[in-house]
């Protein structure tokens, strides 16, 4: 399944990735979207890239009957390589639960639309290989994440704001 989700923002490119990879709006940011742990792996940065890994494990738990066939808790690695410059991040996720039959690859996108005006995209596929299940679960992953992309925007909207005015 492909998808895209997009928002506006009242910005630059340059403010908004200044503002992304801000600790204390990633803090903010993951607070209001419900995440029980949030651990930073790896983090290197060069002069053409910021290389991350991430593990997100959120506070929803697996339904009761599914507990009881798969151990482990309901939550994901994000490999991200930002190229700077190109703006631009490369988004790998890598479920703690049933690996190998998930896939998902994205761009994370910010594109310029005038001075002070830039749209993010997310764009990519999901693709969950369970027999008569896949494609439900690839829509209730979708239906999160665009919710969780939603939430967020409205804290990026917000430090945005707060960052032109002064």
């Amino acid at each position: 399944m492909k998808f895209t989700i997009a928002h506006e923002f009242d910005c630059d490119a340059r403010t908004y990735w200044e503002i992304f990879f801000d600790l204390d709006y990633q803090k903010d940011m993951y607070s209001g979207l419900s995440i029980k742990e949030r651990t930073v792996l790896m983090f290197e940065e060069d002069d053409r890239e910021i290389r991350r890994k991430i593990k997100v494990v959120p506070q929803r738990d697996l339904p009761g009957a599914l507990k009881s066939v798969l151990r482990g808790d309901l939550g994901y690695i994000e490999h991200n390589v930002y190229h700077k410059g190109q703006d631009v991040m490369d988004v790998r996720i890598e479920p703690t639960l049933m690996a190998d039959r998930f896939k998902m690859n994205a761009e994370f996108r910010v594109v310029t639309l005038g001075p002070r005006r830039v749209r993010r995209e997310f764009v990519g596929a999901i693709d969950v290989s369970v027999p008569l299940l896949g494609g439900q679960i690839e829509k209730l992953v979708m239906a999160d994440v665009r919710k969780s992309y939603d939430q967020a925007a409205v804290t990026t909207a917000r430090w945005i704001a707060k960052r032109t005015r002064g």
